[in-house]
């Protein structure tokens, strides 16, 4: 049986100690933003993905760490987005849940050789006025 593990546990870095500065903002975002998403909000999504011409092609490099930057980048813009696998394209059925775990998204739908990603656009909190 897996241990239990609270928010407290998540927040401790393998060294023991507590993590501190932005990461604590990014794990609690992590942990809100991936919640599942509804049936309806599935739906939803898979119709605006049908407008959507491919954002992305997985070419002969594969998952690299500059393709997996080019995707944060553009989820950063656009919070839906299509990939095509271009080469891969036996592996597809892997790499697609995996490339949506390593950019923070979800994996709305893998229909032949393309892929369609969401993820939620951070809201940035508002600037204070001046007096």
């Amino acid at each position: 049986m897996m241990p239990q593990r609270n928010l407290a546990s998540l927040l401790r870095n393998p060294s023991g100690g507590k993590i501190r500065g932005p990461w604590i903002a990014h794990l609690i975002g992590l942990l809100f933003v991936m919640a599942p998403l509804t049936n309806q909000q599935v739906r939803e999504l898979k119709a605006r993905a049908q407008k959507l011409k491919p954002t992305l092609k997985v070419g002969k490099e594969g998952l690299s760490p500059q393709f997996i930057a080019a995707v944060d980048h553009s989820l950063k813009h656009n919070d839906l987005i299509k990939i095509k696998f271009d080469d891969f394209k036996e592996k597809k059925k892997q790499l697609a849940p995996e490339l949506a775990e390593k950019s923070g998204s979800h994996l709305v739908t893998r229909v032949g050789n393309v892929a369609v990603l969401y993820r939620e656009k951070e809201t940035s909190p508002p600037a204070p006025q001046q007096a």
